[in-house]
């Protein structure tokens, strides 16, 4: 004895029912075939959006760097002129009072060490501003790289979709 009716044991309604599931079957792949495209152009909007907002934090970095950079660069200046100054003024004064030799000549050298300390801690503290900088700007880039949406979007099984909905169909011809 066969489960399927056969076709005298087949209704209209049998018929109706089977060929509504096979439409729904349609309906159900075009439906998921749009929703997998608007979830795959929202992914990209968002990617896009991400990368928009880590480009603004790079050029800001960028602005910040060249601006430390200008500071830094007026700070050598100011230290160069500081320390001509000082040393015209250690001369002048030394020839005002009459004084020669090895007193001035050391007046001369601690006036150029204090210059030259004052030199090492600008470029210590433009390097480590610098590095701070850089890490900034990596530290931006994983930033974005982790708001990233990287998952799947698997496109729907026009097949599968037909697989199931057939399954459904033929279920309006078992026995009862």
């Amino acid at each position: 004895m066969s489960v399927f009716k056969t076709w005298d044991q087949t209704t209209n309604s049998d018929l109706v029912s089977a060929g509504g599931d096979i439409l729904s079957g349609l309906m159900s792949y075009n439906s998921q075939m749009k929703t997998a495209k608007a979830k795959r152009a929202w992914q990209a909007y968002s990617n896009t959006m991400v990368d928009l907002s880590n480009a603004v934090s790079q050029n800001t970095i960028t602005d910040n760097t060249l601006m430390a950079e200008a500071s830094f660069a007026q700070e050598a200046i100011d230290i160069r002129r500081q320390n001509l100054v000082a040393a015209a003024s250690t001369e002048v004064q030394a020839a005002a009072a009459g004084v020669k030799g090895t007193s001035v000549e050391r007046s001369l050298v601690m006036v150029s060490r204090n210059a030259a300390e004052a030199e090492r801690n600008r470029q210590i503290k433009r390097e480590s501003t610098l590095m701070a900088f850089q890490q900034q700007r990596v530290n931006a880039g994983l930033q974005a790289a982790m708001q990233k949406d990287y998952s799947y979007i698997p496109k729907p099984s026009f097949l599968g979709t037909m697989f199931e909905s057939s399954f459904k169909a033929a279920g309006h011809f078992m026995m009862k």
